[in-house]
């Protein structure tokens, strides 16, 4: 074979090499263009899914921000050290301060005095112990220097850098209800008390719950002496006992009655009372025992003696 056949197959080769390198090129190049395609399609689609997001976010924002501003509880934010950051124009109103005067300022400048080392000392507590929520009622002073009682839940956000997000709301009202309904009761038992009248609270199975002064003096037992005694084998002859405990079973179903009967004391002589046995009652209206109101009428019986 001379040298120019040679020749033309070597550039025959080449040729096909070359062609075959366009292909190759072409090929690879039409697979770039589509997977930039892809690509720029995927691109927008994430865009027009962040966008999307984005104004999810931002609309549920708006929803939280307009309920917090319109809410009818008190709700702020306090930093790690306790300052104000952010309050509700809820709170603004109930305090009576200007939002310049609550942003910044640590919130026990707003406490009532007595009761600011007890509640510092309580979210003191929450603090160290890193308890997430907790739930507190104390007074504070509002600017006109009027105390209000506020009830709260502190839930503490380590998302947000730390700080502590406050609702409150008045409990006022309900506190007051609660100090006249104890001093209406401290009043009554008082006046028991000072009638020489001995009280005695006991559960549904007549397990002693509580004694007062005035029958403790009358049997000479102490209170922490009786609790959780049965009260009618305690103080009560077996026979007597058994009546009481029919009395007790009659009490769970509403009734009351006033019956006498000797009374074993603490030093072993008798006493004769009488004696007004009724059901109380929990929140739901059901019988949570009996309470007996104690008459000594020892003179009395002992007066019924002489004359017979």
């Amino acid at each position: 074979m001379d040298e120019l056949e040679l020749l033309k197959r070597k550039l025959a080769r080449e040729k096909a090499a070359r062609k075959e390198a366009e292909r190759i090129l072409e090929e690879k190049a039409i697979e770039l263009f589509r997977a930039n395609q892809e690509l720029i399609i995927v691109r927008d689609s994430q865009e027009v899914e962040l966008k999307k997001r984005i104004a999810e976010i931002k609309d549920k924002e708006r929803t939280y921000r307009n309920l917090i501003e319109n809410a009818s509880d008190l709700i702020y934010t306090c930093d790690v050290e306790g300052r104000l950051i952010y309050a509700n124009p809820m709170l603004i109103n109930f305090s009576g301060f200007s939002e310049e005067k609550l942003i910044g300022y640590h919130f026990n400048k707003f406490i009532s005095p007595d009761y600011k080392e007890q509640v510092e000392a309580f979210y003191a507590h929450q603090f160290n112990k890193k308890l997430q929520s907790t739930y507190t009622e104390f007074p504070i002073i509002n600017a006109d220097g009027k105390e209000i009682w506020i009830g709260q839940r502190v839930d503490i956000s380590i998302s947000e850098g730390f700080v502590f997000n406050v609702l409150a709301h008045d409990v006022s009202d309900r506190r007051q209800v609660e100090r006249a309904l104890m001093l209406s009761e401290e009043k009554y038992k008082s006046i028991i008390e000072n009638m020489e009248l001995g009280l005695l609270e006991v559960d549904r199975d007549g397990k002693i719950i509580r004694a007062y002064p005035k029958f403790s003096e009358l049997t000479g037992y102490s209170n922490e002496e009786l609790i959780a005694k049965d009260a009618a084998s305690f103080f009560l002859s077996d026979e007597e006992a058994e009546r009481m405990r029919i009395r007790n079973l009659n009490r769970l179903e509403g009734q009351s009655e006033v019956y006498e009967v000797k009374l074993r004391r603490k030093d072993g002589t008798e006493v004769w009372v009488l004696i007004s046995g009724a059901p109380y009652y929990n929140e739901k209206g059901l019988v949570e025992g009996s309470i007996g109101i104690h008459l000594d009428i020892s003179l009395q019986k002992d007066l019924e003696v002489d004359l017979r």
